[in-house]
């Protein structure tokens, strides 16, 4: 609803969205060897799916809003979160 439709009393909510993609960047998360997202668990494929979806829905969001995320001095375009998304 912010990102779309401009509602304004949910901006915090795209700072937590934020922080939260920027632990799944490149850097700031653990990775495989081969680059898959690693996580402790039981079931690190179901992780992996899910936070895939989260990051392609987010990056849709992000696209029609014309925002990006910022983490730090680094900024990741949409396009770069689709990216990562299709390599998980």
């Amino acid at each position: 609803a912010f990102l779309v439709s401009k509602v304004q009393s949910l901006a915090d909510f795209k700072g937590h969205a934020d922080s939260f993609i920027c632990s799944l960047m490149p850097g700031s998360s653990k990775y495989t060897p081969g680059g898959l997202l690693y996580k402790l668990s039981d079931s690190n494929m179901q992780y992996v799916t899910s936070t895939s979806f989260l990051l392609l829905t987010y990056a849709k969001y992000l696209t029609k809003s014309h925002k990006v995320v910022t983490c730090g001095g680094t900024t990741f375009s949409p396009r770069k979160i689709r990216t990562l998304a299709k390599k998980q």
